[in-house]
């Protein structure tokens, strides 16, 4: 039933095709009529046109190629019409296409986009084309730079949750998009909605450590990874030894509360009981050392904590309390001892998570916070790569979220295994305090967005990722010099006043920036520059999922099929243009003097007077 469903719209695509096709042939048919009528305008109309195309000046690409891309380059790479997708921005005026462009993409489009190029076609006469939402459907992770108060969210954040089709996590600090989204992924994606707020009053617990099987040969590897979250560096430490062995103390007690403990008892609050107290710790530590779990890594364990004595073991404990006191409250507490969901729904698609720590409590919770997300990072990638159902993480804030191993192992090395990243971060320099030297961070964001930056550094660094054009300038000189005689000699005649008058026009190329940093700093709130790995940067209009009648009630899930009004559309244009085309045959036979009823044989022998020979006449009819 649905391929005989599919067979039924190609033919109807085919059909509208047809009549759209034939109606741009009529209309050239009506055009070469009219200019056959006036032959000296249309000869000059033409000339004109052709002139300022060879007045057009190319340049030789010396200083550079950069440009800004249009409708066909975002064509190309699928950008156009698609309702899959991350949401960019929105095309303007500056991705109008031609209209011989719109033909083309007509007549040579394959069946599979056919209803996109009648589509394009269609609305090109109805000013639609101008507001065409511009989506990446293919995508790996991306990076939007924009001020505090600048509208990240209601450009990108937003719109993406209304948009994105499959699971999705999201940091939601301010709650809005949990607010705004919640009741779409419901509704629309019939998907299971957890909010992780412990602030808030929600009723959505998450355990990271029942993810984690003391049995699985992996379980070492991801404690390692929750403890490395735990423990928060900021770089400018100037010993890291006390961090690394703080980090070394809660992998070695979480891996023994992993292996011994009840199901009751696997979670972070245990651990925390035993850390703040001396007597539990030291009956912990000599249980391991007794241990034969995890294949006596537990034991290996145990001996390595009792090498830490004295006044060393006071500092690291000291250091441990620290990057645990998030744990040391009461709604962090209730929300930690079990799990409410099961993670795996984010792989199959049918799951969206909004992890909200308030903004006042983002400094002191930013390890919680963390927890969760190299927990469910990890998740991701235990069953293998898979890169069937991609999970888009909306990391608003990123700033606040740090850097830790399993993010840099997202970036870097884990693509394969559906993980999408979109990081939110103020400014470039933002960036630099988090990751240090942002170059190899930038290096895998495969598609860039900036906006309302304030910053000359920022912009500067813009600037150079956009390029150098070449220019044409041209410079005109203008002089005029007079001389005259200051006086004669006696017998000599008397010298004339001269007068020159020197004028100079010179072409050269030269190089600039595509944008220079102060045009970045004056562009307009609407606008946004977006880069893209192997095409020219996009210059586009934001989305406001408030304003845009696509994200009204639901998803955009776009205007790419043609329905019945399509359909009457095209043939209206039909029958006009053929009304157009028969016009002009029936004017331009009345014009030459020549009756519609005659065939063009016998119309020029009655124009000079003369009759066919029988025979002739009787082949004609």
């Amino acid at each position: 039933m649905r391929f005989l469903r599919r067979m039924i719209y190609l033919g109807w695509v085919a059909v509208c095709r047809l009549c759209l096709s034939l109606s741009v042939v009529l209309l050239i048919a009506g055009t070469a009529m009219v200019a056959a009528m006036f032959p000296v305008p249309a000869g000059l109309i033409a000339g004109l046109f052709l002139l300022s195309r060879m007045r057009r000046r190319s340049t030789s690409g010396a200083y550079g190629t950069a440009r800004f891309a249009d409708m066909a380059d975002l064509a190309a790479y699928g950008m156009l019409g698609s309702v899959f997708g991350l949401v960019l921005g929105r095309a303007d005026a500056a991705f109008r296409p031609s209209r011989l462009q719109l033909i083309k993409e007509l007549m040579t489009a394959p069946i599979s986009r056919a209803d996109k190029a009648c589509r394009r076609f269609l609305d090109s006469f109805r000013g639609k084309q101008l507001g065409v939402l511009i989506r990446l459907p293919v995508f790996t992770h991306v990076v939007a730079f924009s001020p505090s108060g600048r509208g990240k969210g209601v450009s990108y954040a937003i719109t993406n949750a209304i948009a994105h089709w499959g699971s999705l996590v999201v940091n939601d600090p301010k709650r809005e998009l949990f607010r705004i989204t919640a009741w779409i992924r419901r509704k629309f994606f019939g998907q299971q909605v957890v909010h992780l707020d412990p602030f808030g009053g929600s009723k959505d617990t998450f355990n990271v450590l029942s993810l984690i099987h003391h049995d699985d040969p992996r379980a070492l590897d991801q404690i390692k990874s929750v403890a490395n979250a735990m423990v928060i560096r900021t770089g400018h430490e100037t010993d890291p030894h006390w961090n690394d062995s703080a980090e070394r103390f809660l992998y070695s007690i979480i891996a023994f509360v992993v292996a011994h403990g009840t199901p009751e008892e696997r979670n972070l609050q245990t651990v925390q009981d035993i850390l703040a107290s001396p007597e539990s710790l030291k009956t912990a530590i000599a249980a391991m050392k007794r241990s034969t779990a995890m294949g006596g890594m537990l034991k290996r364990l145990g001996n390595q904590l009792t090498h830490y004595q004295g006044e060393e073991l006071s500092s690291v404990l000291t250091t441990v309390a620290r990057h645990c006191s998030f744990l040391d409250s009461l709604p962090v507490a209730a929300s930690m001892r079990s799990t409410s969901f099961d993670p795996a729904g984010l792989r199959s698609g049918s799951l969206s998570i909004y992890l909200t720590i308030p903004e006042d409590q983002l400094h002191t919770q930013a390890a919680l916070l963390r927890l969760w997300i190299v927990s469910l990072l990890r998740y991701l990638t235990r069953d293998g790569a898979d890169e069937s159902r991609p999970v888009l993480f909306l990391l608003d804030e990123a700033a606040h979220i740090g850097r830790f191993q399993v993010l840099e192992d997202a970036i870097s090395l884990l693509r394969g295994y559906g993980i999408r990243l979109f990081f939110f971060y103020q400014s470039v320099s933002q960036l630099k305090e988090c990751f240090g030297e942002p170059g190899k961070f930038l290096d895998n964001m495969d598609t860039q967005i900036y906006w309302g930056l304030n910053d000359y550094a920022s912009a500067e660094a813009v600037s150079k990722r956009l390029g150098k054009e070449t220019i044409v300038v041209t410079s005109e000189t203008d002089g005029d010099s007079t001389s005259k005689p200051v006086g004669s000699s006696l017998g000599q005649p008397p010298q004339q006043r001269t007068y020159t008058r020197n004028r100079s026009k010179t072409t050269n190329e030269t190089g600039r920036d595509l944008l220079t940093p102060d045009e970045i700093l004056r562009l307009p709130e609407d606008r946004v520059i977006i880069t893209h790995k192997n095409m020219p940067p996009i210059l586009a209009r934001r989305v406001f999922y408030y304003n845009d009648p696509e994200f009204q009630g639901g998803p955009p899930m776009g205007r790419n099929r043609l329905g019945l009004r399509d359909g009457v559309r095209s043939l209206l244009m039909l029958g006009v243009a053929a009304l157009y085309a028969f016009g002009m045959f029936l004017l331009l036979e009345e014009r030459q003097g020549i009756p519609a009823t005659k065939t063009p044989v016998a119309a020029s022998q009655a124009k000079k007077g003369g009759k066919l020979p029988p025979y002739r006449n009787t082949y004609r009819r």
